[in-house]
């Protein structure tokens, strides 16, 4: 009799057991694993952009060069005039006063294609005043007599105007006499194939022989008969792709 209920017994505690079981696991669900979180794709590096070379930061500037204040664009250039002389004894002063300097293009006609190298460019007013130079001075030192930016091309010839030589004559017991010396009445020409070329400068040094111009007259007196020789240099104010000083 006892058997049959110690059975049911056992039975009922073994479905109880299982009945809360399955409770607990219906409670606590086994989570499931967290899925992993997109990465951000990296940015895309921009391609470099080929340029075709080294870029010039400012490429107008190959097109504007300023010398001794004067600007020189493309297809124009800079032709100087130098004086020089060489060293003669007798004189302590020859001052030579010039009241134009001119430079004539190449297969011109006489009078045509003259340009002043005396005309005050910075300021525009297109005034002409005379300068003057020392033979004495110059046969230290070049001094220069006038320049001005021209077109690129030939040119031909030169010609000065020569207004007045003033000497001054040392004597031995130092004292000194001023005589002014007899012109020509004749531009002074100067024949020299000169090239300008794309901002560059050309310098054309006239060098006189001081003592052989002047040609002593009866009584003392002078004649100025100029005995010169022409020198030509020229550089270029670029230096690779930059501008020389």
């Amino acid at each position: 009799m006892l058997r049959p209920i110690a059975l049911k017994i056992t039975a009922l505690l073994l479905v109880l057991v299982f009945a809360t079981t399955s409770c607990s696991n219906e409670a606590s669900p086994t989570p499931a694993p967290a899925e992993p979180s997109p990465t951000a794709a990296p940015a895309p590096t921009a391609a470099p952009t080929d340029t075709g070379g080294e870029a010039d930061p400012n490429p107008e500037a190959e097109d504007k060069f300023k010398w001794e204040g004067v600007e020189v664009p493309k297809g124009s250039g800079v032709l100087e005039i130098q004086i020089s002389s060489r060293i003669t004894e007798g004189f302590s002063a020859i001052v030579v006063t010039v009241s134009n300097l001119e430079v004539q293009e190449a297969d011109a006609s006489e009078e045509e294609g003259w340009t002043s190298l005396f005309e005050d460019t910075a300021s525009g007013s297109g005034s002409v005043d005379p300068r003057t130079f020392d033979l004495i001075e110059t046969g230290l030192g070049e001094k220069v007599l006038g320049f001005e930016v021209l077109p690129i091309g030939k040119y031909t010839q030169i010609r000065m105007d020569v207004d007045n030589v003033e000497i001054t004559i040392q004597s031995a017991d130092g004292s000194s006499t001023t005589k002014i010396a007899e012109l020509t009445g004749e531009k002074l020409k100067l024949v020299r194939k000169v090239n300008i070329e794309d901002q560059s400068k050309a310098i054309l040094t006239v060098d006189f022989d001081a003592g052989k111009s002047l040609v002593t007259k009866y009584g003392g007196d002078f004649r100025f008969e100029p005995v010169f020789r022409l020198k030509g240099r020229s550089h270029s104010f670029r230096c690779g792709r930059h501008f020389c000083n």
